[in-house]
C-alpha cells in the first residue's frame, strides 16, 4: 500500500500526447541517443557510456562540486541558483516539490526550468543529485512520458515524469522541466571532457580522512592507477598537505 504522502498523477495525462510538428527534430534524437541509448547511469543500457572510461572525467567526479556538478548546473541555469530538489524517499517527494511549480499542472509553466525527484538507489554510482537526475530523464524518455512546449523559434521546454504505473493512477518519482537547449548543453559539457588532466588531491585527502592510510587501501578506495597515485601524492607532499610516517602510514598535516 502506497504511503499517502507519495505523489500521484493521472495515468495518461494530456500533456504527454504528441503535438504534430513539435519536438521531434534532429537535436531531440541527439538527446535520446545521449541520455537514453548511451545512458551514463550504471545498469540502464548495454550501450552505457561511462563518464571516466568514455569521456575521461574522474572515476568519482562528484566529490568536488566545482569539478563537474557546477559545470552542469551552469549549463542549465547560468549564474542562477539551480532548481534541483532531490528527496531521499518517495514519501518525502511531496515536501520537496511543494511551492516549486512541480504539481500536476507543472507543464503550465514554460519559463522556469526545475526538477523534483527521488534519489535512486539503483546502480553503484547513480545516487547523487546529478546522476539521479540523469536516471529519471532516461526513464521518462524510455517510457514515452514526456511532452514539448515551444519557447522560441529553435527551442522548447521538455516536461518529463518518471514513476510507476498502477491500475488507475501513476506514482511519480520525478517531475522535470528542462529545455532542449539545456540538455544539449549538458551533453556538450560531458562529451568535451575535463579542461585539464584530472587532479585527485581532494579524493586522496578525503580517503585518508575516512581512515585509509596505506597506499593499497587508498588506491583501492578511489580506484585510481599507480600513475595517478604517484602524481597526486608527490604534489600533496610538496604542498605540505600529507606525509608518510615512520610506521608506513599516510596522514594529513
Amino acid at each position: 500500500m502506497a504511503n499517502p504522502t507519495n505523489v500521484f498523477s493521472a495515468l495518461r495525462p494530456e500533456w504527454i500526447l504528441d503535438t504534430e510538428g513539435v519536438g521531434y527534430d534532429n537535436e531531440f534524437w541527439c538527446i535520446v541517443d545521449f541520455f537514453l541509448l548511451h545512458s551514463l547511469c550504471d545498469g540502464q543500457s548495454w550501450k552505457n557510456n561511462n563518464l571516466h572510461d568514455t569521456y575521461l572525467w574522474k572515476r568519482y567526479p562528484w566529490q568536488s562540486a566545482s569539478y563537474l556538478k557546477d559545470k552542469i548546473t551552469r549549463a542549465i541555469w547560468g549564474g542562477d541558483i539551480p532548481r534541483l530538489y532531490m528527496a531521499e524517499t518517495r514519501a518525502l517527494l511531496q515536501n520537496k516539490i511543494n511551492g516549486r511549480d512541480l504539481d500536476d499542472d507543472f507543464y503550465m509553466n514554460v519559463h522556469l526550468q526545475r526538477a523534483g525527484y527521488v534519489k535512486t538507489s539503483k546502480g553503484k554510482n547513480n545516487d547523487n543529485i546529478i546522476m539521479s537526475l540523469f536516471y529519471h530523464i532516461r526513464n521518462a524518455l524510455a517510457h514515452g512520458r514526456y511532452g514539448f512546449v515551444p519557447v522560441s523559434d529553435n527551442d522548447y521546454m521538455i516536461f518529463l515524469e518518471d514513476g510507476d504505473a498502477h491500475a488507475d493512477t501513476f506514482e511519480v518519482t520525478a517531475r522535470i522541466a528542462i529545455t532542449k537547449r539545456s540538455l544539449l548543453a549538458i551533453r556538450d559539457v560531458i562529451i568535451n571532457g575535463p579542461e585539464e588532466e584530472p587532479d585527485y588531491s581532494l579524493e586522496v585527502i578525503e580517503s585518508i580522512r575516512r581512515g585509509c592510510n596505506t597506499k593499497s587501501q587508498i588506491i583501492t578506495d578511489l580506484d585510481i592507477s599507480e600513475k595517478e597515485w604517484d602524481k597526486t601524492t608527490t604534489r600533496l607532499k610538496a604542498e605540505g598537505r600529507i606525509r608518510y610516517t615512520n610506521n608506513r602510514k599516510w596522514e594529513l598535516l
